[in-house]
């Protein structure tokens, strides 16, 4: 099983208001010492913000809550978690956050969006609540902090950043005579800017020509993939919400072409791409769930949980054999460099 390294350090006891003289029960209204949570006489209340249905966040949030019951604590009995979902609605997804920062000890926001929006609800509201977060790419480029190794506000979590350099050696190694890659992302998203620049750099690195290219919308996705498509023998998709969820239109856009798709996550292949690297976002929301267990029993604070990232070493190459045979594309010698789990071999 995959495990993020987080570092584990004897802490002390962290009292959810920033003050030494405890918190207050929203709902009687008492001042509760600080200390573990776990020994509060009510349920541990977690607000759980998610921007829109999607494969890998899904499974992170899974992880997430499993990873709490496996400690112990389950919803319901001695914690109670409050999902909400915003739909890809940016006005829904500020208001529900609103809502989560009132009533929660605890919050956890699943990609940048959700977390950027927890952190400036619980500002405006003059709280300082422990703020989790996993599915995010890069918390300094997402202004969520400033130190991934020793956070230094409320905020901490998980980051999905996949190895983007392995992944464009992977184009490589699959297409030995490929000469220029693509890069499509959608302009709003900082990670995946992030990700862009470092394929391309990458790339530069593998003597590989580099043409980036970004959306605005779902509606541009389809025009922008056949131009790349058009010139390139392979593109890189990063983790991209809105990319990830419309895959089935970048990959009809290709496919006569015999592009190789090259994701960042495995949950895209499931929609048309043909290789990855990828992370397991399961994992990643089971080791965020391990940095809210140490804040329920007071073990440690936010400042002494570093950012926990997966190397490179603890991912896995994926692929869909029917998406290569339907683009009529082989990965030659690539099949027998590395550890394949296909998708479609259940």
């Amino acid at each position: 099983m995959k495990k993020l390294l987080i570092a584990a350090i004897p802490l002390i006891l962290f009292s959810l208001s920033g003050c030494s003289s405890g918190y207050k029960d929203i709902e009687t209204g008492r001042t509760v010492n600080a200390g573990p949570l776990v020994e509060v006489d009510h349920n541990i209340k977690i607000g759980i913000l998610q921007p829109v249905e999607h494969p890998a966040l899904g499974m992170a949030r899974q992880g997430f809550v499993d990873g709490l019951k496996e400690k112990g604590f389950v919803n319901g009995k001695n914690i109670t978690i409050d999902y909400r979902n915003a739909g890809g609605r940016d006005a829904s997804q500020k208001t529900l956050a609103k809502a989560l920062v009132v009533k929660n000890e605890i919050n956890l926001g699943i990609g940048t969006g959700a977390t950027q929006t927890l952190k400036a609800a619980e500002e405006n509201a003059g709280k300082t609540n422990p703020l989790l977060f996993t599915a995010v790419t890069d918390p300094v480029a997402g202004k969520l902090l400033e130190n991934n190794n020793a956070p230094e506000g409320f905020v901490t979590g998980t980051s999905d950043m996949n190895p983007v350099a392995a992944q464009i050696q992977l184009i490589k190694e699959c297409l030995p005579n490929a000469t220029k890659i693509g890069v499509l992302y959608t302009q709003k998203e900082v990670n995946s800017e992030v990700q862009a620049n470092m394929a391309k750099e990458e790339a530069q690195n593998q003597g590989l020509e580099c043409e980036i290219r970004t959306i605005t919308s779902a509606s541009e996705i389809k025009l922008a993939a056949q131009g790349l498509a058009s010139s390139c023998q392979a593109i890189f998709l990063p983790t991209d919400n809105t990319i990830a969820s419309n895959l089935a239109a970048v990959s009809s856009a290709v496919k006569s072409a015999g592009t190789l798709l090259v994701a960042g996550e495995e949950g895209m292949l499931a929609n048309g791409a043909h290789v990855t690297l990828s992370i397991d976002y399961y994992e990643l929301g089971k080791a965020t769930s391990a940095m809210a267990v140490s804040l329920i029993d007071g073990s440690k604070q936010i400042k002494d949980i570093p950012v926990g990232i997966m190397t490179a070493d603890e991912c896995e190459y994926v692929l869909s054999t029917e998406n290569l045979k339907a683009s009529n594309i082989d990965i030659g010698g690539a099949m027998n460099t590395h550890t394949w789990r296909d998708i479609d071999k259940k």
